[in-house]
Order: structure tokens, then sequence, then C-alpha cells
């Protein structure tokens, strides 16, 4: 078994709090920013030489990761995030990095609906008559019999699916690998096509990156929905604002690329599109699950047990 007094550093101050109130460990440091090592006084220098976990903030545009050279003793970076590509370039040789797999995926799923029956139902259309004091009754469809083709199964995938199948929608799905009721990536090409609703659900990566592309774009349904709860960087995003220009698909995007979204950006404008500014996952059950999540994750470390969501290989 480890010490008990385990140092343990932060850059979010409300994980700090939380952490100084339920582990049993030292006093958990929280991270100012600093360019660099050098810059820091000697006290703050003194305070992280001993550090062994770090977990960085959720939100950019540096995460408090310009605090990871000057942890001469870490051995831990555990991410707030389901999504690790951030980090992945700031882990130290023989440091583990962690994620946040499974916190958020009811409030992503929940997002994801949310925005398929905004879809659906025309709800966007709605307030729009509303605001001009129109009575406008506005022709909408019903989920019942749509196709859904949710890309990436891993757990938020699975939320999704979870609750879509009671709006007697038709889930497919597709992941890197094929597996009993999954379709291999192999098989997307000819999947896209038969979709009412294709959800992205999977992590950026070298292989995902620019996924939808003009050609992923040109192959989906008229009249379809693109949502996007993961990554921006999936999305070629000129060749999506070219085809929602067309008028011939709609889309619901949480994340974009670059973020946050230039003021001048088209996407604002256009009727097609709905756009939430990564919050996807911003509800309080969510911040409290990741947060009793660290806080195990930072007793199992304290304990010497296995970690969980330790990534590994290729992410």
């Amino acid at each position: 078994m480890r010490s008990p007094d385990v140092a343990v550093a932060t850059a979010d101050p409300t994980v700090a709090a939380y952490l100084g109130e339920v582990v049993g460990v030292a006093p958990v440091v929280v991270v100012g920013a600093a360019p660099a090592p050098a810059s820091r006084s000697v006290e703050e220098a003194e305070r992280l030489a001993g550090i062994e976990l770090f977990i960085p903030s959720a939100s950019g545009p540096t995460f408090g990761l310009e605090a990871v050279p000057s942890m001469p003793d870490l051995r831990v970076i555990q991410s707030t995030t389901a999504g690790v590509e951030h980090l992945l370039a700031h882990v130290p040789r023989g440091v583990q990095l962690c994620s946040a797999r499974g916190c958020v995926d009811y409030a992503v799923a929940e997002w994801v609906v949310a925005m398929i029956l905004a879809w659906a139902r025309r709800i966007p259309q709605a307030v729009e008559a509303q605001r001009a004091h129109r009575w406008s009754a506005v022709p909408a469809r019903s989920l019942r019999g749509a196709t859904a083709l949710v890309v990436g199964h891993g757990s938020i995938g699975r939320a999704v699916e979870t609750r879509l199948r009671p709006f007697g929608v038709r889930v497919r799905a597709v992941a890197r690998t094929a597996r009993d009721g999954v379709a291999g990536r192999e098989a997307l090409p000819d999947m896209v096509p038969e979709a009412d609703i294709v959800v992205l659900a999977l992590p950026l990566t070298a292989e995902t990156r620019g996924l939808v592309d003009e050609t992923f774009l040109a192959r989906m349904r008229d009249a379809s929905l693109l949502v996007n709860p993961a990554r921006g960087g999936l999305v070629v995003q000129d060749a999506l604002v070219r085809e929602l220009r067309r008028g011939r698909i709609s889309a619901a995007l949480d994340v974009t690329d670059p973020e946050p979204l230039a003021r001048d950006s088209e996407l604002w404008d256009l009727p097609n599109v709905a756009i939430t500014s990564h919050s996807a996952a911003f509800t309080t059950c969510a911040s409290e699950s990741t947060l009793t999540f660290l806080a195990e994750q930072v007793a199992r470390y304290a304990a010497g047990d296995e970690l969980r969501n330790v990534v590994a290989g290729s992410y």
C-alpha cells in the first residue's frame, strides 16, 4: 500500500476542493498558469516536485499542462474527459495516462437525443414562428421507423443506442473492429447512405481525423442529420459547410474545428445547423459523476490498486 500522503495536483480548483474533502491524501495543490518551469516561484516549484498524480483542467487552451515538466515524481496524468487526444503529446515517458471514460455517457447521450428530437419535430422552426408571432403548424417527422447509424460503439455510442431504441429507431453501429451486432469500419461506406441519422461517437485519432469528408457527406441520404458530440476534427469543416449550404442535409454540432468557432464562421448562420458550443457533457449530474470517479481513482492510487481507464496502445 502507498503512503496516505500521496501528493496530487490539479489545474481545476473545483476538483481540488472536492478531492480535499473526500480523499485521504496530502492537501491538493492547485497549479497556477506559468509559461515555463523557470518562471515559477521557488515555493511552487518545491510543491510540484513531489506530485505523483496530476489532473489537468477540462478546458483549454493549455489545460494546465505547462506544469508537467515541473513534476519530476509524476506517475499518473488523470484526465477529466473521455477524450485524451489533447494530452497524449504531454505525457512523459513512464507516466500513465487515464481517461474519464464513462463519466458523461448519459449526459452526452441525452444531448444527442435532444438534438435528434428537435430536428425531427422541427423545434427550431417552431421557435422561429413563435418569435415572429406567427401561428404556423410545422410539418414534422416521427423517429419511429428511422435508421440511426452510430459511428463508434464505446460507452457513449452504447448509451446513445440504448436511448434511441425506445423511440422505434432502428440503430446500426460501426466500430474499428467488427463484433456481435456491430459492423467493422470497412462497412461504413455502404451503411452511411442507409441512415436517416448519423451520430459520431468515436475518439479523435490519426486514423479518424477527417473521417467525415466530402465523400462521406456526399453518401449521406437526402434530408438526413449529422450529429457530432465527439470531436470537431472528425469532420472536414469546409466540406461540411459546402454540403450544408446546399441544404441537402442538416447538422447538430456540439464541437467544431477549430474551437471556439470563429465569430465570422458561416456555420453560425446556416438555417440547417444547431450549435451548442461544446457543452453536451456540461450537466450537474455529469460533473458529480466525474468528481466521484476522480476521487475513487485517487484513492486507488493511494492504496496501490490498479487504476481504471488506463490509456494504452494506439488509443
